[in-house]
This record gives C-alpha cells, structure tokens and sequence, in this order.
C-alpha cells in the first residue's frame, strides 16, 4: 500500500478477506484495530475464524436464533440484553458471510 498514510483505526465485528496465493480467504473478525505502516497493515483483532473453518449451517442457525432474539426485544429501549443480542447478531452475521465467500 505505497503512498498510504500510517494511521491505526477501529475494526468492527465483520469480515476480512485476504489476497492469498491468487485467491481469496475469507475470515470473520471480532473487532479489534488495524494499523498501516507504509506497505503494510497489520490487524489485532480479539478474535477471529478463517471462513473455511466455520460449518455454515450452524453459523445459519446461529444467525436464525441471534436475530429471534432480538426481535423480541425490539420494542425495549437500548437495555443491556438488547446491546448483547445486537453484538451477538453482528458476530453470527459475520460468521455466516466468511463461511459463504469465495
């Protein structure tokens, strides 16, 4: 990435997909930061699953009960349990996108 500015930012729970050997591997990330350094970017993420590993029928249902929950809680305001399903949503989302790219 010549040219780039160095900087460090904030990687949200989603998906990483890395240039490898002339294809792509796709990997479900769990937050963290991403720092770039001249050509470089280097990622500290609090956890993370390749998409080849993740068995996207569970990752599926997975993702069917996270958002089941939170359409329960839908009509509470922003309480913690709401907080937790949506964060729980967004993994499982993830989950279910690295385990489907290509």
């Amino acid at each position: 990435m010549p040219g780039h500015i160095s900087m460090v930012t904030a990687i949200d729970i989603g998906v990483l997909r890395v240039r490898k050997d002339g294809g792509w591997d796709s990997i479900a990330l769990m937050g963290g930061f991403a720092e770039v350094e001249a050509d470089e970017v280097t990622v500290l993420v609090n956890a993370a699953e390749l998409g080849d590993e993740i068995n996207s029928s569970i990752a599926e249902k997975e993702f069917e009960q996270a958002q089941s929950k939170v359409n329960q809680l839908e009509g509470q305001d922003n309480s913690t349990e709401k907080v937790k399903a949506k964060e729980s949503l967004n993994r499982a989302r993830a989950r279910v996108q690295a385990s489907k790219s290509i």
